[in-house]
């Protein structure tokens, strides 16, 4: 998931670079511009980001006092992340 991405059609040019920078961190950088009846609109943005695998963040949690519900990821397909119902136990 997180992987370089380009998009363009008619509305929407969007460009995103991921940099990995080691240890699961990343640098998440967009640059996006949305075309209208009005002209050009552009939008950036720039932020590090952590990539945690499931089997961490779902120990992570266990060790907290959590126990699994349901998982929900079917419900946000295409997001590229897995989502998990969780319960304090």
């Amino acid at each position: 998931v997180f992987v370089d991405a380009d998009y363009d059609d008619d509305q929407i040019l969007r460009t995103v670079q991921i940099s990995p920078t080691g240890g699961g961190r990343y640098n998440y950088s967009e640059h996006t511009v949305v075309r209208t009846e009005k002209g050009e609109e552009t939008y950036r943005d720039r932020f590090p980001i952590r990539y945690w695998t499931r089997s961490e963040v779902s120990d992570a949690l266990q060790t907290a006092g959590f126990v699994a519900e349901a998982d929900v990821s079917g419900r946000f397909a295409g997001l590229g992340a897995d989502y998990l119902l969780m319960r304090k136990a």
